[in-house]
């Protein structure tokens, strides 16, 4: 990941990054929000072995996941430890059993 890596790209980069055997005959819908970014909601949905994301909030979702941009930034570029950020109360998640499977569905950007 650059420095100047957008919310938006790394979120839109998520596809490219699905762990295809995590996410196998599993379906779900997350609405993210990231406060203070260009573009501020983002719905994710995994679904079957593949993933999808468009901007804006969209459908029933599974789970909630809010933050701020510069907590999403920290945590893609390995500055902000989530399980800290969490506890600290910097990330909110309505359904923490989707929230774990959803961070492990993901190979990091530092991979690519």
């Amino acid at each position: 990941m650059n420095a100047e890596d957008s919310v938006e790209e790394l979120v839109r980069s998520l596809p490219s990054r699905v762990r295809r055997e995590q996410v196998a005959g599993w379906r779900a819908r997350f609405h993210c929000t990231f406060s203070g970014a260009e573009k501020v909601d983002w719905t994710v949905v995994i679904d079957d072995g593949s993933c999808r994301v468009d901007e804006g909030h969209h459908g029933s979702p599974d789970c909630e996941l809010r933050m701020d941009h510069q907590t999403f930034l920290g945590i893609e570029n390995g500055s902000v430890d989530p399980k800290w950020a969490f506890l600290l109360g910097r990330i909110h998640v309505s359904n923490l059993e989707e929230l774990l499977r959803f961070v492990r569905a993901f190979r990091a950007t530092a991979d690519d």
